[in-house]
């Protein structure tokens, strides 16, 4: 699994339609390529709809879920996880 990282990050809803994610996920991004990793994985409740719309939006797929995986007031919330290949 040496050529895989995983990145997490996130815009405070305030910050938002900025250009912030876009810019934070380039470099996220850029950061991998630099450091020879190939793919990138990021998980997140699936309830994060903007999240997921965004990162498909920018070229990644969801590759799994995993069923009530987080616990948010008493109510289980599926996991999705995407990924973006880096020479793709």
């Amino acid at each position: 699994m040496h050529h895989t990282a995983t990145l997490t990050m996130g815009v405070l809803a305030d910050y938002r339609d900025h250009g912030l994610g876009a810019a934070l996920l380039d470099r996220g991004l850029a950061w991998a390529r630099d450091n020879g990793y190939r793919k990138v994985y990021q998980n997140l409740p699936a309830t994060n709809e903007g999240a997921v719309d965004f990162l498909e939006a920018n070229g990644w797929t969801v590759e799994a879920t995993r069923e009530g995986h987080y616990l948010f007031d008493d109510d289980l919330v599926d996991e999705v996880q995407l990924a973006v290949w880096l020479d793709e």
